[in-house]
Formats: C-alpha cells, structure tokens, sequence
C-alpha cells in the first residue's frame, strides 16, 4: 500500500473531531478512535473494519481520507469503487490484515 505523506494526518484527538456526534449528542472520544484502530468494528455482514492509522513515534497518526473510507466500509450498499479514498487508503478488513 502507498502512503501518502504529503496529506494531512490527524492526532487522535483531532481525528475524533471529524465523526458526527453520538449517543446523547457526545463527542466521539479519542479512546473510541484508538479502540476501533486496535479492535475494529464488526458490520451487518460479519466483516470486522478497522480504522487505517499510522504509528509516529509514541502517538497514532490517522490520514483525513481513512476517515471517510472507514465510514464507507462500514456502509451497505456501497461497491468497492465507491469506498475507495482519493490516495488509494480504505479501511482494511480482518481478513487483509491477516494476509500481511
């Protein structure tokens, strides 16, 4: 995969800032960002999608175009195509991440 340094990269605070609000109108909180990192989210079909960071000495770095491919991946309905970001990152599956 090709990583683009040249895009802005956000801090886990400031990547947390990027989701709509959750339950009860709060914040996504940075710990959130780090879990789904970590951990991943399970979808309606079964596949487990994780939040594309990378790691920059001691903290997490989040590309702003993994944001929305992960918000993507998470979506029904969307074809590969569509979840594409324009540098090429999308959110990669339990599966891919197996592979490496």
């Amino acid at each position: 995969m090709v990583i683009n340094l040249a895009e802005p990269h956000l801090s886990l605070t400031q990547a947390a800032r990027r989701f709509p609000v959750g339950r009860g109108g709060r914040p996504c909180s940075p710990v959130t960002c780090w879990r789904w990192i970590k951990n991943g989210v399970r979808t309606i079909d079964g596949r487990v999608v994780k939040l594309f960071a990378l790691r920059c000495g001691a903290r997490w770095v989040v590309p702003e175009s993994a944001i929305e491919n992960f918000i993507r991946a998470q979506t029904p309905g969307l074809d590969e195509s569509q979840s594409n970001g324009v540098n090429g990152h999308r959110a990669r599956t339990s599966q891919e991440r197996a592979k490496e």
